[in-house]
């Protein structure tokens, strides 16, 4: 709630593993390109990691994150949902992607979304019924949302260099329903957490917590 006690919907909460302070506990593997429908540590993952949810990974060449969802994963192998893709509708900005029908699509705040046409990237921002606020597209040719461009999420946008990539995998991240909830369980044992959580969306904007 805010100071009015009013519930906040839509906050991302996340909740990761704070070992030894460290926010980063997993790196890169081979053969994680541009495209894959999988990603690769070299690290076995800790066995109390959900078998769904979220990987951040900090592309260290260009010092950009990425955020990929997974549904699952086996030793040191995530794997990510069904791809989805699409085409911009009309002319938007590089920040304002226009797809009818994007809203229904399995994309959610946080994914990052490719431009096949340009080969440039960004991370979803704001969905509504026919348009996708994103960060700014880069390392394209045009870094723009033009007309009949297409997209595609679920796919990894960039090719990581092995042990040089570094990936944080949260045990949560999620958004607050109408009433400012959210609930997640946990199947391990206890341990120390870190929490943020932040809401950028409508007016007014909130401060980040931590």
């Amino acid at each position: 709630k805010n100071e009015a006690t009013t519930a906040i919907q839509n906050a991302q909460v996340y909740i990761q593993k704070s070992a030894a302070g460290k926010n980063w506990n997993y790196t890169a593997d081979t053969a994680n390109n541009a495209g894959d429908a999988d990603f690769v540590v070299n690290e076995v993952v800790d066995t109390d990691l959900p078998q769904g949810g979220w990987l951040h990974v900090w592309d260290r060449s260009s010092n950009t994150k990425q955020n990929y969802r997974y549904t699952s994963w086996v030793t040191k192998t995530f794997t990510f949902p069904t791809q989805v893709t699409g085409t911009a509708t009309s002319a938007g900005t590089s920040t304002t992607l226009n797809s009818t029908g994007i809203g229904a699509l399995n994309i959610q705040e946080g994914d990052t979304i490719r431009n096949t046409t340009d080969g440039s990237w960004a991370v979803v921002d704001e969905l509504s019924t026919n348009s996708a606020t994103t960060t700014a597209l880069t390392g394209g040719t045009d870094n723009l949302w033009d007309n009949t461009d297409s997209f595609s999420v679920h796919r990894l946008a960039l090719t990581y260099t092995d042990g040089d990539d570094l990936v944080d995998i949260p045990i949560f991240n999620g958004q607050t329903d109408t009433n400012g909830e959210i609930n997640t369980t946990y199947a391990g044992t206890s341990l120390a957490i870190l929490v943020r959580i932040r809401s950028n969306q409508g007016t007014p904007k909130y401060v980040p917590f931590q």
